[in-house]
């Protein structure tokens, strides 16, 4: 009788399982195909690079020149970013959960916390901005690894990918988003 129980518990992890799987394919096609149209990961790596370069260059003026040619991807993200939080505005509610959050409103939040990065309205200087602006964009992809898998895999892929700790990333963005931001997560 109790291997007919244990047979059962083993039956009922597999199913479960083989349901998550499901059910992470399903979100990880849901966002690609709103990711589709848009360029939005490229734009964040060639910035990511373009700010270590930036930020690694000696030579004031190579350093000036190269912090020029990134403002027009800048621009482009910041568009395609409310674009995407416009495209996702029309999603259904129930398909966006992420815990007890809503991605679509996760990513407003994001979109808005990058576009005031870029803005600079409190005028720091281009190293600190690149700062900000690298944190907005981890804290986004964070978001959505969170929503195709999970809160855990999301933080352990900041890391491996990035040396950077959730913990890190959410101290780094702006008050602004930080607040919005938890306000959404329940935290």
């Amino acid at each position: 009788m109790e291997s007919y129980g244990l047979l059962l518990l083993a039956l009922l992890l597999i199913a479960a399982h083989l349901l998550g799987m499901r059910r992470q394919r399903q979100r990880i096609a849901l966002l690609s195909g709103y990711l589709q149209p848009y360029r939005i990961e490229a734009l964040m790596a060639e910035l990511i690079e373009g700010y270590l370069r930036a930020l690694g260059e000696t030579e004031e003026g190579r350093r000036a020149q190269i912090w020029a040619l990134m403002s027009a991807s800048e621009a482009r993200l910041a568009a395609q970013l409310q674009s995407l939080a416009g495209d996702l505005a029309g999603a259904s509610a129930a398909t966006m959960r992420v815990g007890r959050a809503d991605l679509r409103k996760l990513i407003a939040v994001h979109a808005n916390g990058v576009r005031r990065a870029i803005e600079n309205v409190t005028g720091v200087d281009r190293r600190d901005q690149a700062y900000t602006l690298c944190a907005e964009m981890y804290l986004l992809q964070h978001s959505c690894h969170w929503y195709c898998r999970s809160r855990a895999v999301a933080s352990a892929r900041l890391l491996a990918r990035h040396k950077t700790s959730y913990a890190q990333v959410l101290a780094a963005v702006s008050d602004a988003t930080r607040d919005a931001y938890l306000a959404l997560v329940g935290r």
